[in-house]
């Protein structure tokens, strides 16, 4: 695949998660609560697959849709960086079912038609 068409891959599903998460209710006052960064990695996980399609670098993912959905400094990209790793060697992401995506989907139909 080429680079642009990966890099527009990986800025589709950016936006995606950062859109998506953005729903959450105080999403915002849980900026450094390892459970938001634990969900931000299964939820990730969850779009991309466990084949990883497209190749994508699933640590980078998360630390930019961390950075774009709480606006991180430098300091706390190392911060969260560095428990992503831990997540991630750690085998701490679980699959998040198939339900709970549909269920919330359906919320967000039914919440942006009233």
């Amino acid at each position: 695949m080429s680079t642009l068409k990966k890099e527009a891959k990986e800025t589709a599903l950016k936006d995606l998660l950062v859109s998506t998460l953005n729903n959450l209710p105080n999403i915002q006052n849980k900026k450094f609560d390892i459970y938001t960064l634990l969900l931000i990695c299964e939820t990730t996980e969850k779009f991309i697959g466990m084949t990883n399609k497209y190749k994508v670098d699933k640590k980078q993912i998360i630390i930019d849709t961390y950075t774009k959905l709480f606006n991180l400094q430098d300091n706390e990209k190392i911060i969260i960086s560095n428990n992503v790793e831990f997540i991630i060697n750690n085998e701490l992401v679980k699959d998040i079912t198939y339900l709970i995506i549909a269920w919330d989907f359906i919320k967000s139909l039914i919440k942006k038609k009233k």
